[in-house]
Formats: structure tokens, sequence, C-alpha cells
């Protein structure tokens, strides 16, 4: 936390005047999209220093959830965000992604999407230092673009209510909840969301989540 002290000490000092107007690259696999990731989402899209926030969806499966529907279901869900577009890309690692994604970008000011607090801001630490004066990846960055940390200092998201109270809000843990028709569960998992949009999404996915063991998926909302 003593480096994000300091780093807050410089955003206040300089951000105003030479790094406003940001890019938020956010890549993952999102699969589906879930309360902590628009959490974050949020934050960034109502920050006065961001310009936009660029949501970037992998192309790896999971559990019947591809890429194309993954995408569709991050639409429903930011589609009150004026500023924030959903993305495909093909590199399979979200780390991966940001580096290739920077390789061709227009001038600007970038930052990666990321919680203040543990293995997130660790990396993209690693990935601001390692594109400045000096670092492995500067001298490949295009002209006029700038790398800059601008990470959200929030909490991990948990569950709020329901059986899964008080545990990480996961992707993985939605999609479980879609193989056992558990409606109550799956909507703990977007606190913040408004309910129409959840049912939306809820809906896309019947008869998609192809989970390992026995599946049973009725439409618990009825």
């Amino acid at each position: 936390m003593g480096e994000f002290k300091k780093y807050k000490d410089w955003v206040n000092e300089k951000f105003e005047d030479e790094y406003g107007n940001i890019t938020v690259l956010y890549p993952g696999g999102f699969k589906p999209l879930q309360g902590g990731h628009l959490d974050l989402i949020k934050r960034y899209a109502n920050n006065s220093q961001v310009k936009e926030v660029r949501v970037l969806v992998g192309p790896k499966e999971r559990n019947g959830i591809n890429q194309d529907l993954a995408v569709k279901i991050a639409r429903e869900l930011t589609r009150q965000f004026p500023n924030v577009s959903i993305e495909k890309v093909s590199y399979p690692s979200p780390i991966l992604t940001a580096y290739k994604e920077i390789e061709n970008m227009k001038p600007g000011n970038y930052a990666l999407a990321a919680s203040s607090k543990g293995d997130d801001y660790v990396r993209v630490k690693a990935f601001t230092d390692q594109h400045q004066p000096g670092g492995k990846y500067y001298d490949g960055l295009p002209e006029g673009v700038n790398i800059v940390e601008l990470p959200i200092d929030a909490e991990p998201a948990v569950f709020r209510y329901g059986s899964h109270k008080g545990q990480p809000i996961s992707a993985s843990t939605l999609r479980t909840d879609l193989a056992h028709g558990n409606w109550d569960g799956f909507e703990s998992g977007y606190p913040d969301s408004d309910s129409n949009q959840v049912e939306d999404v809820w809906d896309m996915l019947q008869g998609v989540v192809n989970e390992s063991y026995n599946i049973v998926r009725p439409n618990l909302r009825s």
C-alpha cells in the first residue's frame, strides 16, 4: 500500500495537466462478465480522468460460453455507460492482450484496469514500469503513446446475500449456478445491476453452460 499512496500523490500533482483523458484497457475472459467486473468498469467509466473504457474479451470458451456470447452479455450489462466499449481480441491471455494491444495504439494516454489491492495491481505496476523510459518495452511504444497507472482503490467484490454470501464473486460460481438452475445465486452475483438486465443475461445463458457434473436447467424465475 505504500507504493499506491506514493502513486496517488503523483496523480494529484501531475494527472490533471499531463495525463488526463485516459483510455482504460480491461482485458479478460469474461465468461460471463460478473458483478466484480462491472463494479470496476463503473468506477472507471465515472472517473473524470477517463475518456473511455475498452473491455477486451478473450477468445477462450468456458463451459459452453464462447466469445460471441460473452461479448453480447457484456454489452447488455454495460449499455448504460456510453464511454464503455466491448471488443473481441484474439489473444487467450489477458496480460498478453495488454502488451499486444499497446503495440498498435494511436497517440494518447492508456492505463490497465485493476484494483489497487492484490495481484492485479502487482501485474499492472510491472506492465506500466516496463513501458517507462529504461523499461524493457519502452522503445517499442508507438510515438505519442503514454502508459500510466490508474488503479481503483476498491475491495474485491463479494456476494452480499444468498447462498454465496461473503464469498468472492466469480464467473465460475455463476456458471455453476447456471448449471444447477440456481437463479437466486446467479442474481446475487450482480448486486448493483438492473434486475431486468440480469434476467436477460440469465435467459441468454439457458441451455449453454455445460459443467462436467449433473446439469439441471429449469428456469426458476417463473
